[in-house]
């Protein structure tokens, strides 16, 4: 079973745009991806999240998330 955090893919404007709407509505976000690991990482530290994931299957391998935003081209 799936959790209730989310995670959003994209590091570029609008991913962190979309984590700080999720964070200020409530929502636990987990973590993001970007299109390195070393990009996630940067993000997932300045967003002050738990991940920045290493890649996409990573990501779906995360139990503790039920939903994703896809905030990249």
């Amino acid at each position: 079973m799936f959790g209730q955090a989310a995670a959003v893919i994209g590091t570029g404007f609008i991913g962190p745009v979309h984590v700080e709407g999720l964070i200020r509505a409530g929502v636990r976000v987990v973590g993001i991806l970007g299109s390195t690991p070393q990009k996630s990482q940067e993000a997932a530290n300045k967003l002050g999240l738990e991940r920045g994931y290493a890649s996409l299957d990573e990501l779906l391998d995360d139990h503790s998330v039920g939903v994703v935003h896809i905030a990249s081209p």
